[in-house]
């Protein structure tokens, strides 16, 4: 029975575990549809939901009642064990709930459980660190409304029913955390956690109350596309980009942290105090200084050290610790950074992950004789990064437009030859392979057909694309 299963993902935390039972109608034009919540309280500052749709009777009036969990379980236990896999038949009265003929004594205090805050607007997700599961200890979470802090007994409580993400929701004009719970079932039927949180710290300027932050977002919609061009024009003002970094939407907010035209000092704060995605795209502004860039290399978020890596304005040093970084995506932004350590370069070419090695291939500070060897690569996307290197030499622009000729011709180096070559090449056909060309009568001045060349190397999924000057074509067995 899925009402059993809804029951089941609740907590009960003492045989008297009061539950709120609350029947609405279903959302829609269809009648003869509603909702059943159950719901719970923990007095520490937290509830938890779930429900089950359900049939009504016509005609429909909303109905609720408190009973107590446990003894709600054992009937419908009961029931599940008489009836199988028939669901049960719920009616509510003034003083009991029949569930199946079998009567739920209604609580006397309705206020047992308090019902649950109306929430009218989702701010932002968030993740929680992976120590919290053994620590316990209280989080401090950095989000759109500011700083908000998780009492210890309610990340202790997340950490036994196994949740790792939530959602920043408004509820009534103050700020709450929903997540949703693994332990003791999943599914459906799992039960969502409501609560409450502490305001540590505001936005600047922002009133007293969480309320008139939320309602200055609110006001600001509509806005979306002038704030959006306030944040990509390289000219906008300092002062500006301020104002809409308070009160902009998430993905402006972003644009604004990467703006080579933001003050140092609010770039740090970001790195110090911004959501993962704000430090992200601060970690990528091109006008970071080196408080900021030292504070975000040790930050605990891959995405967060993989913006610093790819970022020119990263201190030498750093890049080279970024370089030896345990995440590939990491390892692959230090690896096109034209500023990091010939050394480091040199090792990242030949890291065993493919997309650290791609990385390496578009890096124009990178060596001749090891962009030969990446031009030979077995990963096809490894060869097109340095067909489309402005420093790979003529020869390899030669031997990879076999194979690759459509990255080469968008390469700026590749010399005349190759794009009159290209430029009278025609695709074989409407809906063949991006990469096959059918030559012309007319590709006499080329070196050599571009025809020829793609059928003799050109390589099925998985094969190598190019062998070195010198040496016949090399092809990887297909997989």
């Amino acid at each position: 029975m899925v009402l059993m299963r809804c029951v089941s993902g609740l907590a009960n935390a003492s045989p008297h575990q009061p539950v709120r039972l609350s029947l609405s109608r279903a959302a829609g034009p269809d009648s003869g549809h509603g909702h059943l919540a159950l719901i719970t309280y923990d007095e520490r500052g937290w509830w938890e939901h779930n429900g089950v749709a359900v049939l009504v009777h016509e005609p429909f009036e909303p109905a609720e009642c408190v009973v107590r969990l446990q003894e709600l379980g054992a009937v419908l236990k009961t029931s599940s064990d008489r009836l199988e896999s028939v669901e049960a038949d719920v009616a509510f009265g003034p003083h009991a709930a029949v569930v199946d003929w079998s009567t739920v004594a209604v609580a006397p205090d309705d206020e047992l459980v308090p019902r649950l805050p109306n929430l009218c607007m989702p701010v932002e997700e968030f993740g929680l660190p992976d120590e919290v599961a053994v620590t316990a200890s209280a989080v401090s979470i950095e989000t759109q409304v500011g700083r908000l802090g998780l009492g210890v007994d309610l990340v202790r409580h997340f950490a036994e029913r196994g949740v790792t993400h939530g959602r920043v929701v408004e509820a009534e004009d103050a700020p709450y955390v929903s997540a949703d719970t693994t332990i003791p079932v999943r599914g459906p039927a799992a039960a969502i956690v409501l609560g409450e949180v502490d305001v540590l710290r505001q936005p600047a300027g922002a009133a007293v109350g969480i309320g008139p932050v939320l309602d200055e977002r609110r006001d600001a919609r509509g806005d979306e596309v002038a704030q959006l061009l306030m944040a990509t024009s390289p000219t906008t003002p300092a002062e500006d980009l301020l104002r809409v970094l308070d009160v902009g939407v998430g993905y402006v907010r972003r644009r604004v942290a990467a703006h080579a035209r933001l003050p140092g000092e609010v770039i740090n704060t970001i790195s110090r105090e911004g959501t993962e995605a704000l430090r992200a795209a601060a970690a990528g502004n091109p006008s970071l200084p080196e408080e900021a860039a030292r504070r975000l290399h040790q930050d605990g978020s891959a995405s967060v050290r993989a913006a610093l890596a790819g970022n020119h304005a990263c201190p030498e040093p750093l890049l080279a610790g970024l370089g030896n970084d345990p995440v590939p995506e990491v390892r692959a932004g230090a690896a096109g950074n034209p500023k990091t350590p010939i050394g480091r370069l040199e090792q990242l070419a030949e890291d065993a992950e493919p997309v650290v090695r791609e990385g390496a291939g578009r890096n124009v500070a990178l060596s001749t004789e090891t962009l030969r060897r990446l031009a030979s690569d077995c990963d096809r996307t490894v060869c097109a990064a340095v067909a489309g290197n402005p420093l790979c030499p003529p020869d390899m622009l030669q031997e990879l437009g076999h194979v690759l000729p459509q990255v080469v011709l968008a390469n700026p180096s590749a010399p005349p030859r190759i794009l009159a070559a290209g430029a009278l090449a025609t695709p074989r056909r409407p809906g063949r392979s991006s990469g096959r060309w059918r030559a012309t009568p007319t590709t006499a001045c080329s070196p050599r057909s571009w025809s020829t060349a793609r059928r003799r190397h050109a390589p099925d999924a998985g094969s190598s694309c190019i062998s070195p000057p010198g040496e016949p074509p090399r092809h990887r067995p297909s997989r």
